[in-house]
């Protein structure tokens, strides 16, 4: 990984002091704050347009710490309806098992650690006097460009930057961030492939720690389910790759429109597939006809509320280290 990232221990050595105990001594109440009166005559003040778009530096968190939950018992319930959702950990737990080459924490850790998955977050208006209890900010996901530096990728902000996957509502409360919304595509780059992943239910919760360089995350947690379409356009998007041209593909890996039965690829030859960089094609190829059925018929929550589940709940656990974004 690059060598300029932030210490990932997190040492609190590398955080601002000052802004730990920002709040600490203050009280709130449910009081507004005092306004001059004004006569019927005055013109109405301007709408609260949310917070202003800053003019130094911005301030951004680097994902350093990644991982699925894959227990049954744990998890969220994202729509609502009084069951644990967590159908996509809980798939890619028993995945593991049967083929150890796809462990997808493992596979998440190594991709962090070389520097070829590197999402994070922006934040706007988020300052010091927020930290402990506030809701004058925006805050979204962002994938960053390769080269060493915090730079989003083009793809996942809008031109003024403001991030593509921006939760809708976020709050600070006793110094735990919570966001969410109803539905979010998330951008990211996993081994040079550009993901698009469509979420709906999401929340995200952590607790915010001030850096000298933007804003860290401790014991985050993102939930959502996680549409069976967006997972199906993942897989063929990797196997597309250059390392799985083995098993010479004229087509898609697999096809949903075929019907769960019919959906892998008819001629996949995994014997032509060596070791190594090669191995996951070749696991993927030979467990098609268990691993499809077993996500597209997995479903847990329903994603546009239509009484029909179709996405996989998911509970992602992760850190974040502060940094200050190139833009």
């Amino acid at each position: 990984m690059d060598s300029t990232l932030p210490d990932a221990s997190m040492d609190v050595g590398t955080m601002d002091a000052s802004l730990l105990d920002a709040g600490s001594d203050s009280t709130t109440g449910d009081a507004d704050p005092m306004r001059p009166d004004q006569s019927l005559d005055a013109e109405p003040a301007p709408p609260d347009m949310g917070p202003t778009r800053p003019d130094g530096p911005i301030s951004g968190s680097y994902l350093n710490e990644v991982s699925f939950e894959t227990s049954e018992d744990n998890g969220a319930d994202i729509d609502g309806d009084g069951d644990v959702d967590n159908r996509l950990g809980v798939l890619l737990e028993t995945v593991r098992l049967f083929a150890p080459d796809l462990d997808a924490n493992r596979k998440l850790r190594a991709a962090i650690s070389e520097g070829t998955l590197r999402v994070g977050a922006r934040w706007n208006g988020l300052d010091a006097d927020q930290l402990i209890d506030g809701n004058q900010f925006e805050v979204g996901m962002i994938d960053f460009e390769p080269a060493p530096g915090y730079a989003p990728q083009a793809r996942s902000v809008h031109p003024d930057g403001t991030p593509r996957s921006l939760f809708s509502e976020a709050y600070i409360e006793g110094g735990i961030l919570h966001a969410s919304a109803r539905e979010l595509q998330l951008f990211f780059t996993i081994w040079d492939i550009p993901v698009v992943l469509d979420v709906a239910h999401v929340k995200l919760t952590g607790m915010v720690l001030p850096f000298i360089d933007g804003i860290g995350v401790r014991d985050g947690r993102i939930t959502g389910g996680v549409t069976i379409e967006s997972i199906g356009r993942f897989l063929n998007d990797f196997m597309a790759e250059p390392e799985c041209a083995c098993l010479g593909l004229d087509g898609p890996f697999i096809d949903l429109s075929r019907g769960i039965e019919e959906a892998c690829h008819p001629d996949l030859d995994h014997t032509r597939c060596g070791p190594d960089d090669q191995a996951s094609c070749a696991v993927l190829a030979e467990r098609c006809t268990i691993i499809v059925p077993m996500f597209t018929s997995g479903a847990d929550v329903d994603s546009d509320g239509d009484g029909e589940t179709d996405a996989l709940g998911v509970d992602l656990r992760l850190g974040a280290l502060g940094v200050t974004l190139d833009e």
